[in-house]
């Protein structure tokens, strides 16, 4: 009689996390976790008259330094995002100069409770009273 192979149970730890979609004002909704995944600038013409460069604005794309941090929607007003930051602070994004991407609402809720200053300090207190 041939052996049966085992199937392991896969438990919640070992499940793949979808990955983070781009996000348009349509897709998001307060309560949803979105991250920036690049913003927009746009500078003023600076040559002279002689000068071969075009004479119009010039927009950049760049990666911001916090690009991965969660941050939870609070409001919606199109083009404009309310978000508040786990440090509890909030900030709002012009949607047609940032680029966010939505979060798996599991993954966004772990990230934005682990990043509050406040609730690590208090875990670390407690490790030490151990």
């Amino acid at each position: 009689m041939p052996k049966q192979k085992k199937h392991k149970e896969k438990s919640k730890r070992d499940a793949v996390v979808p990955s983070p979609r781009p996000a348009g004002i349509e897709d998001l909704r307060p309560g949803d976790f979105v991250a920036v995944e690049s913003e927009d600038a746009q500078l003023p013409p600076f040559c002279d008259e002689s000068a071969r460069w075009p004479r119009h604005a010039l927009r950049l794309s760049y990666v911001p330094y916090d690009a991965g941090k969660p941050r939870r929607v609070v409001r919606i007003s199109p083009p404009f995002v309310l978000v508040c930051e786990p440090d509890g602070q909030h900030d709002t994004f012009d949607l047609r100069l940032t680029r966010l991407l939505k979060l798996d609402r599991t993954y966004g809720r772990l990230a934005f409770r682990r990043m509050d200053p406040q609730r690590t300090h208090r875990r670390e207190r407690r490790k030490r009273k151990r």
